[in-house]
């Protein structure tokens, strides 16, 4: 997913904090990103400008979801503004919500494997 955040400060702000959540409707935070947390270095913002977050493939399952934004002065100090984002919807035939959470990821299965064939997976994955 490619979110495109536009901002227009009054007035210069030093180290801003960029934080872009995904809610599901209940309420429940499915995952978030962080400036900060992924080491964008934001000394200084003035002007309008656009920041582009490129999420990794989101393995969410069927539902209506909201992007958030939100804005911290560096850390995860004072807010200093927000945005409650578009939502989006997404559909599978099986993964529904009730059933499967917030996301499906496919597992590692084994069927018939010994005791020593299964450490030694298990230790491939540590």
């Amino acid at each position: 997913m490619i979110i495109l955040i536009r901002y227009r400060p009054l007035q210069p702000i030093e180290g801003l904090h960029f934080l872009t959540s995904i809610t599901r409707p209940d309420g429940v935070l499915c995952c978030n990103f962080s400036s900060y947390n992924d080491k964008l270095d934001l000394p200084r913002i003035s002007g309008d400008g656009v920041i582009e977050l490129v999420t990794p493939p989101l393995k969410l399952v069927s539902d209506r979801y909201t992007v958030d934004i939100a804005v911290r002065e560096r850390g995860f100090k004072r807010l200093v503004g927000g945005q409650v984002g578009m939502s989006f919807h997404l559909r599978h035939d099986c993964f529904d919500p009730d059933e499967f959470g917030v996301f499906h990821e496919t597992g590692l299965w084994h069927v018939g494997a010994t005791d020593e064939e299964l450490s030694e997976t298990t230790e491939e994955l540590r």
